[in-house]
């Protein structure tokens, strides 16, 4: 028996698992890359010495080239009382290899929730541990830290810990914004031309050892999204399909997009591409560079 668990989502895909080990006692994880194809091969074709089935754990076994080649071999040779699960957070759904899973193991695909969901999450999870969070707290909650189900859950049981009912002064206290959420954050205060805000947060960072270099990278990217997005020509259903990206993250995006013109988001790319340059091989201050950024940002 063969079990594909699939997607960005670390949450569910722990959960799906833990069923499993639960329901499967003897089971063990190999590290793809500590044995070869041929160790691999000889030790999934063992029957189980303690129990009539066994279970065994294989995290993105993709990693080896080989593995992939040869997995209809391997699956085609296994003991009838094994299970194998297969652990792969990405696909390239054009491969044989994600076609061959697709078809014929049990495949589970759990992908990030969209913004109405894990809304509704964060609050039947508060509610089910005894506990109370307003709809304006999760929307704070998720500015921060993003719709990253794992993540939310264990600051949402260090929030708990501190105090059953979760307020916005025990998130702020408590809650580290994730380097995303912090980026959307100073862009979207620079478009709003809240110079103060933005410089505010950008010292926060630097505070914090934030380095200029991971500062400059996340501009990039968030502007590379805003470009995918501000360029899309089609269907609006297939959007956060053809994007690839996290719903969160594109939610975020789109709000942004509006208020910035394609030729201006054009020139500040430009602008963000000079800069990576001139940090390599020339003495600049990036910091400078930055902040003028943002400057940059805050006029039409």
């Amino acid at each position: 028996m063969i079990i594909t668990l699939s997607g960005e989502n670390d949450y569910l895909i722990k959960d799906k698992l833990d069923h499993y080990k639960i329901r499967y006692q003897d089971h063990e994880d190999i590290d793809i890359l500590s044995v070869d194809l041929k160790e691999l091969k000889f030790n999934l074709q063992n029957m189980s010495l303690f129990s009539e089935s066994r279970c065994i754990i294989l995290y993105q076994p993709s990693r080896n080239k080989d593995f992939k080649n040869d997995i209809e071999e391997i699956t085609n040779n296994l003991p009838d009382k094994t299970i194998l699960i297969i652990i792969e957070h990405q696909f390239d759904k054009r491969s044989s290899y994600y076609k061959y899973l697709h078809k014929y193991s049990e495949f589970y695909e759990f992908n990030a929730l969209e913004s109405g969901k894990i809304q509704e999450w964060i609050k039947d999870y508060v509610k089910q541990q005894k506990g109370t969070i307003s709809l304006y707290d999760i929307r704070l909650l998720i500015s921060l830290i993003g719709n990253n189900q794992f993540l939310i859950k264990n600051e949402l049981d260090k929030l708990l810990t501190y105090n059953s009912d979760i307020n916005r002064e025990s998130i702020e206290l408590l809650v580290e914004p994730v380097p995303s959420s912090t980026i959307f954050e100073l862009i979207d205060a620079s478009l709003y031309s809240d110079l103060k805000k933005a410089f505010k947060i950008y010292s926060l960072q630097r505070s914090q050892k934030v380095e200029p270099q991971t500062i400059l990278g996340m501009f990039i990217w968030q502007l590379h999204i805003l470009a995918l997005i501000k360029t899309y020509k089609g269907n609006s259903h297939d959007f956060y399909k053809e994007l690839s990206l996290n719903p969160y993250v594109i939610e975020k995006s789109i709000k942004l997009s509006k208020n910035i013109d394609l030729n201006k988001l054009k020139g500040l790319i430009t602008y963000l591409k000079k800069a990576d340059l001139e940090s390599k091989t020339k003495y600049i201050s990036l910091d400078e560079y930055l902040k003028n950024f943002l400057i940059k940002l805050s006029y039409n």
